[in-house]
């Protein structure tokens, strides 16, 4: 697993211009740690966008944007669980990650910053 890791953060820096050594101790734990449901295609996306919001050389645990056990928001009956509600959900999260930063938001969606601000205002 860890060469695998390894390898999905070469590719993403060669791919996004950034020269990244590695991650954190407590960025490797927590993926390490992940039941990676999606496995393979999940693994490249969450290695992306903590890429893009790396700024240093060691991606950070805060930049490994995973659900922890549990899951994430409840599911159920009255939870929204619309196309529209998650994609919402997920430009949120991206958001809190980058403090606000709506270019860096923009940027690890791989949208435009007037398709965020659209996104954020339907």
């Amino acid at each position: 697993m860890r060469a695998l890791i390894a390898h999905e953060i070469e590719m993403s820096g060669r791919e996004q211009g950034k020269t990244i050594r590695g991650l954190t101790q407590a960025a490797l734990q927590g993926l390490l740690a992940y039941g990676w449901p999606g496995n393979l295609r999940e693994l490249k996306r969450v290695v992306q966008v903590a890429v893009a919001l790396t700024e240093g050389d060691l991606i950070p645990p805060e930049a490994v944007l995973i659900e922890p056990a549990g899951g994430g928001a409840p599911g159920g009956v009255d939870s929204d669980m619309s196309l529209a509600a998650a994609e919402r959900r997920h430009v949120e999260r991206v958001l809190d990650m980058t403090r606000g930063n709506k270019r860096q938001a923009a940027r690890v969606l791989k949208i435009s910053r007037s398709t965020l601000d659209r996104m954020l205002k339907g």
